[in-house]
C-alpha cells in the first residue's frame, strides 16, 4: 500500500480504493503482571481501553468525542 499522492504521481501505478472490511486489524496490549509502569504507560493503557470499548459499542464510529 502506498499513499495516494505517490500512486498518482507514477503513470505505471494504478490506484485502487481498498475495501474497508479488509483494512480491519486486531491489536493486543500485553503487560507483565506486577511490573512497574511509568505514568505515561498507565495513561496509554487507560486510553487504549477507553478507545477499545468505544469501538466495540454498537453503532460506533471511528470518531471519538
Amino acid at each position: 500500500m502506498l499513499p495516494a499522492t505517490i500512486a498518482l504521481a507514477h503513470e505505471q501505478l494504478v490506484a485502487i480504493e481498498p475495501d474497508q472490511q479488509r483494512l480491519q486489524r486486531t491489536a493486543v496490549l500485553m503487560q507483565r503482571k506486577g511490573a512497574y509502569q511509568t505514568a505515561a504507560a498507565r495513561a496509554f493503557v487507560e486510553l487504549a481501553i477507553k478507545v477499545a470499548k468505544h469501538l466495540e459499542a454498537p453503532g460506533c464510529s471511528t470518531q471519538m468525542a
